[in-house]
């Protein structure tokens, strides 16, 4: 009987239970399948390892100096820089039209009867510089700090899982929503076309911490603490992706193919413009989707989203409860999530074409990355947690 696995596309003929013998080995069942196409995209590439790869290595560096300003101020200044080498990247080959002549199939690759392949090597390139500044300041009953750090990382690819069947989304406490383009260069064997902003790049971060105890004594007064976190931070680069048609192209097909920029329209709007549900932060007038064989004239993550900020604050009192036992406390404490249930637009639509480019919506959502099982920065409504806890 002829049975066909379908996916996307039909996979292999199998001729069950006459003509094959399950119980022969491998070798004598194998040439049978010979010269059959395997093409489906619901199913993991073929994925080959570089022979030659090697451990990646980092090179770090850091420099420090703190002083303290009488006793109720200290101020620190750090440096760090970190330097990756050697590390795992996946480019994606035997990509379609890599090759004029058709060969035997019609798919212009050079092994005709795969499809693409997963190539894990050690290409990988990052640099990461950090320049860090802490002030702490405490006088009873009062303690305040502020941290600011500028900090730049670049490389050629920032995860080599991203879009594999095989990725760490599995292990997100959130839903990983819609898939993201799979992890390749540009151009295969090309990572230097790649080399750009970190998708997990912040330039400016800013984030200040206070505590109050009160110090009164009265019976209305005593026992009261409010301390509060603010973060401030710029928003994270992104890429404007044109999805170009597959046309023959003796280079093969262009990965996450980027749009060109026209000259002489400002692709981000000074002021954006109010949508529903967000604001329009590109111009679609400046760009454009380049030609087939080309990776289009803007870079990889050459573009920044909407920064953005965030207040927690918390509220809480102690009493002690003698008539328990000595030494027992009840504390009651209201702790506010986004204080000033203020939305935060994320990085707009970047898909050269969609109904909705260059949109910025409300409702920010991190970058997915899988692990460690977090998604950074989700945005919520103001939520307000209340505790109670007697401690003895």
């Amino acid at each position: 009987m002829d049975t066909t696995v379908r996916g996307d596309n039909d996979l292999l003929n199998f001729y069950t239970p006459a003509s094959n013998n399950y119980l022969q080995p491998i070798s004598t069942v194998l040439p049978s399948y010979q010269s059959q196409v395997f093409e489906n995209n619901n199913f993991p590439d073929l994925t080959l390892i570089d022979p030659k790869l090697k451990n990646g290595y980092t090179q770090t560096s850091f420099v420090g100096v703190q002083q303290a300003v009488g006793d109720s101020l200290t101020i620190e200044v750090n440096g760090t820089s970190a330097l990756g080498r050697r590390l795992i990247t996946t480019d994606v080959v035997n990509r379609q039209f890599t090759q004029t002549d058709p060969g035997p199939v019609d798919t212009y690759r050079p092994a005709p009867y795969n499809a693409d392949v997963a190539w894990r090597s050690g290409e990988g390139k990052s640099d990461y510089y950090a320049l860090s500044t802490l002030v702490r300041y405490r006088i009873a009953p009062f303690q305040l700090q502020a941290a600011y750090t500028w900090s730049h990382s670049i490389d050629n690819q920032s995860d080599p899982l991203v879009g594999d069947f095989f990725d760490l989304n599995f292990s997100t406490i959130t839903s990983v929503g819609a898939s993201q383009p799979r992890a390749s260069f540009t151009q295969q064997f090309n990572s230097n076309a790649d080399r750009g902003n970190s998708d997990f790049d912040q330039r400016h971060n800013l984030v200040l911490t206070s505590i109050w105890q009160s110090p009164y004594r009265r019976l209305a007064a005593r026992g009261w603490q409010i301390s509060f976190l603010a973060a401030f931070r710029t928003g994270t680069p992104y890429s404007v992706e044109a999805t170009n048609p597959l046309q023959p192209n003796s280079g093969g097909v262009i990965d996450n193919q980027r749009a060109d920029l026209v000259g002489g329209v400002a692709p981000v709007y000074a002021t954006p413009m109010a949508v529903a549900g967000g604001v329009q932060l590109l111009n679609p007038a400046a760009f454009a989707i380049p030609a087939p064989e080309s990776t289009g004239n803007t870079g990889r993550n050459e573009f920044r989203g909407p920064g953005l900020y965030s207040v927690d604050l918390s509220l809480g009192r102690s009493f002690r409860v003698p008539r328990l036992r000595e030494g027992t406390t009840f504390t009651v404490r209201a702790d506010a999530y986004n204080f000033l249930n203020h939305a935060n637009p994320g990085n707009p639509d970047s898909t050269l074409g969609d109904a909705n480019f260059g949109v910025s919506t409300y409702g920010r959502q991190g970058t997915v990355s899988g692990f460690p099982a977090v998604t950074p920065l989700n945005e919520t409504a103001r939520q307000i947690q209340p505790l109670l806890r007697l401690q003895f």
